[in-house]
């Protein structure tokens, strides 16, 4: 052992620099988030709840094509579809449900879908008082995604940039 590490460790400068850094940041202006009042928004690269989309020119009418690719691809399981043929052998949805509980938030779903039906939204939030309501069907997915593109689309009209804070 060195005379150099000796004399560290007797004047301990490790705990020293430690308490540099705390000395250091004790009189900077604080960056926490007064959390209700102040809301976070997700850069646009997050992923947050998937939800499924219509095209804005065919609102009545299913962007997905029931290819079951994000079922397969899910690792959780956390996604289930039922699909059937109809009198125009076309495949129709039947059900469509997620389980937010059991859901990862990998996106792998968002990005194997051929048409680019699921979306991954800025919904971050997720408490409720039931578990029922983190089980979503298609009708919920559809309108948690076309609330998601009004939002999209009304920040982009105010110029709000990702990752600001909204007061």
């Amino acid at each position: 052992m060195s005379i150099k590490d000796t004399a560290r460790k007797m004047i301990f400068w490790d705990i020293l620099q430690g308490m540099a850094l705390t000395f250091k940041y004790m009189w900077t202006k604080p960056i926490t988030m007064q959390y209700p009042n102040e809301r976070w928004i997700p850069a646009d690269q997050f992923r947050g709840q998937v939800a499924l989309v219509r095209r804005p020119d065919t609102p009545d009418k299913d962007l997905c094509v029931g290819c079951c690719l994000c079922v397969r691809v899910c690792p959780s399981n956390a996604i289930r579809m039922e699909t059937s043929v109809d009198e125009n052998n076309r495949k129709r949805i039947d059900e469509y449900n997620l389980d937010v509980t059991r859901c990862i938030f990998c996106a792998l779903c968002v990005e194997i879908c051929p048409v680019k039906a699921l979306v991954s939204t800025d919904l971050f939030e997720t408490a409720t008082y039931s578990r029922q309501e983190l089980l979503r069907n298609k009708e919920t997915l559809l309108k948690q995604g076309h609330a998601w593109r009004e939002r999209k689309e009304k920040e982009r009209a105010q110029g709000i940039a990702p990752q600001t804070v909204v007061k």
